[in-house]
């Protein structure tokens, strides 16, 4: 029996034989160097050298405890979407792609985010 992964829906422990598809989004993004000056005041064209700034500023507001810039300081560059039905058959899980697609920064400057992913 292919039970030893579980989930919980509306309170309810799931396993695998009790769930046929799984979704997975994947969000990928980059600092924001429009956002560099403003920051930091640095002003310049060099990418490597605006995200450099940028990281010197978040350590600078933490302490020197995180490099990482938060969310609100990164750009979307691609959302992911796979979608997979989920079989188990001799104690073997066997996963079938149903929906892999992505969209790139491109059609999301056209496009809201909620419009492409609804």
């Amino acid at each position: 029996m292919c039970n030893w992964l579980g989930f919980v829906s509306q309170g309810k422990l799931l396993g695998l034989n009790d769930m046929d598809s799984i979704v997975v989004f994947d969000i990928e993004t980059v600092p924001d160097t429009g956002l560099c000056e403003v920051l930091t005041g640095f002003k310049g064209k060099d990418v490597v050298a605006m995200r450099k700034a940028m990281e010197n500023y978040h350590l600078d507001i933490t302490d020197g405890k995180n490099p990482f810039l938060r969310q609100p300081f990164h750009r979307v560059i691609v959302i992911s979407l796979l979608k997979a039905t989920l079989t188990c058959k001799n104690d073997c899980e066997f996963f079938q792609l149903k929906k892999n697609c992505f969209w790139r920064y491109s059609v999301l400057q056209r496009k809201r985010i909620s419009t492409v992913l609804f």
